[in-house]
């Protein structure tokens, strides 16, 4: 009996209570039937079953001989006793009286006395491996369960003298259980945020499968039929189609509903699942290995200015802008990125595609209009407009002279989308112009594809999930460092006599080109004119020329370097 309970499962304890209010209390309990079961007790502990005993209390002595042949000895006596009263009673003759008992030995219940310890040796194993797992959920239970909870729950037990696990989880489960209705409720609507987040993106593809399984777990315990049939699938698939893997939910999307219209047997949710965590797991090692990701594809995709309190989004309905003709966005006005960078010539906030120069007048014109009176006050509180609300950026007073070495820094944005016809992913080979560094006029973060581009000694490893935004995918930042372009600009001494020295330079393995910001060449004072394709140093009516650009494929380079040269 013993073996059933030898599981060898060793404890491991959280670091943290899981149990601490009604909400806790679905994944605790998960948790509690899990080590439970695992350790076969969980009748000794389910709340719903009869009234358990404690294994602890079970443990009893075992035979003993000397007992057995006393117990014997008066059996034989008790026998003879009732035969002798029989044979008096009767008035039979002498020859037919009972005689008298055989004194019981040892060797009489030697037999009988093996087969109980026997017996009692299997039932002291029984109980004592019952004890052992029933041990180990209970200081589980000590350890996961709020102490203040734990110290108010226990106190009740004692003034009724029950001392059971079972009567312990009971005590529990009337404290803190919601009830089935709203237990369903919050797993479904937990695993509908985990849909929403896919959708918004901002998350790394780990992160989101980690969540989104915990999400679907438990909402396949409790049956929610959100997780259930064709409609569930769909609904995991169209929320990859927005960002976090678009070409291919978008692909079996299609295949799910041939498939539903056929009358073919489509693949499962759980399938679909354990399918996006092989790609996830493989992006990871393609990345590690430099190679281009799975998900680094740039399908199209909308505007987003990011979420949570930071971006100033709302939850109601959309706010117009001036930054849009018609229609706006979820995000209040004087927190849209775009007019930010409109006003000001940077910005931190993703932008579609760069801003064209008539884009920004109209914009401007429309932040004149009555209207926008107050959002006006509003954006010269943050600093955007001049108090004569004309200005748009302060200008050098540096005349013509040469800058010398321009160092270029960066402060914690995301990366921009650009051209699609450049950015597009070749499966399993580098991208030809992996070579190459572009100017991003509407990007704010200086980027490297290796490390080896870095100055020695400068890189430093990223100590969070940060990611960058890459059209429609997100892509691992692993850190950070300085990066000297030599002889990139000019200077006193001519052309190329100059360094570019960019900080804080995010380093992304395998990321299809290398980048360097328009945006933070302008905090340096340099800035760049599409007349010439030139960054050029100074006032526009004063300057000088840095450095002629080179366009190719509607794409300004810095440095142009085909994969074969």
């Amino acid at each position: 009996m013993s073996d059933e309970l030898s599981t060898g499962l060793s404890l491991a304890l959280p670091e943290e209570v899981l149990l601490k209010d009604r909400r806790s209390w679905p994944p605790w309990y998960n948790q509690l039937l899990w080590q439970s079961r695992m350790r076969s007790v969980w009748h000794l502990i389910d709340p719903k079953a009869e009234d358990a005993i404690n294994p602890l209390e079970q443990r009893k002595e075992g035979p003993r001989i000397e007992d057995m042949r006393l117990a014997l000895q008066k059996q034989r006596m008790e026998t003879y006793e009732r035969a002798n009263t029989a044979w008096e009673a009767l008035g039979k003759p002498a020859a037919d009286k009972p005689p008298n008992p055989v004194p019981a030995t040892l060797a009489d219940v030697e037999k009988e006395y093996n087969i109980r310890f026997k017996e009692h040796t299997d039932r002291v194993a029984y109980y004592n491996a019952l004890s052992n797992q029933y041990q180990a959920v209970w200081k589980w239970v000590h350890h996961t369960v709020d102490k203040t909870i734990l110290h108010d729950v226990t106190t009740s037990l004692l003034a009724s003298s029950t001392y059971t696990l079972q009567a312990l989880v009971r005590a529990l489960q009337q404290e803190l259980a919601p009830s089935e209705m709203s237990t369903y409720t919050t797993a479904r609507e937990e695993y509908r945020a985990v849909l929403k987040r896919a959708k918004q993106g901002g998350v790394s593809h780990a992160t989101w499968y980690a969540e989104w399984n915990k999400a679907y777990q438990t909402a396949k315990a409790y049956k929610v039929s959100d997780v259930e049939g064709v409609m569930a699938t769909k609904d995991f698939l169209e929320a990859l189609s927005y960002k976090l893997a678009p070409d291919w939910a978008r692909a079996e999307l299609a295949k799910l509903i041939r498939a539903s219209e056929l009358g073919e047997t489509p693949q499962s949710l759980q399938e679909y699942g354990r399918w996006f965590s092989a790609l996830v797991h493989e992006n990871n090692l393609r990345q590690v290995g430099k190679n281009p990701g799975i998900f680094a594809t740039l399908g199209g995709r909308s505007d987003n200015q990011g979420a949570g309190a930071n971006s100033g989004q709302s939850s109601g309905e959309l706010n117009d802008c001036p930054c849009r003709e018609e229609g706006g966005h979820k995000w209040q006005p004087q927190n849209c990125g775009l007019l930010e960078y409109v006003l000001t010539g940077k910005t931190n906030a993703y932008i579609r595609k760069p801003v064209t120069d008539s884009k920004c007048e109209k914009i401007k014109r429309r932040l004149k209009e009555k209207k926008w009176k107050a959002l006006r006050s509003k954006l010269r509180e943050k600093g955007w407009l001049e108090e004569n609300e004309d200005a748009t950026q302060k200008k050098s007073s540096s005349g013509g002279k040469f800058p010398g070495a321009v160092n270029a820094a960066v402060i914690d944005p995301t990366l921009m989308e650009n051209i699609q016809q450049v950015y597009a992913t070749l499966r399993g080979t580098k991208h030809p112009l992996s070579k190459s560094t572009l100017l991003d006029n509407c990007g704010a973060m200086h980027l490297v594809n290796a490390k080896e581009l870095l100055e020695p000694g400068s890189f430093k490893e990223a100590t969070s999930d940060e990611c960058v935004e890459a059209g429609s995918s997100y892509l691992p930042i692993l850190g950070r460092g300085k990066r000297r372009i030599k002889n990139a600009l000019a200077g006193k001494r001519g052309p190329n006599t100059e360094d570019l020295v960019l900080s804080d330079v995010a380093v992304v393995d395998g990321f299809h080109v290398n980048i360097v910001s328009e945006a933070r060449l302008r905090d340096a004072g340099v800035w760049y004119t599409g007349f010439d394709c030139s960054l050029r140093f100074g006032t526009e009516e004063e300057n000088v020329v840095l450095k002629k650009l080179e366009r190719r494929f509607n794409i300004v380079f810095l440095e142009y370097k085909l994969l074969s040269s």
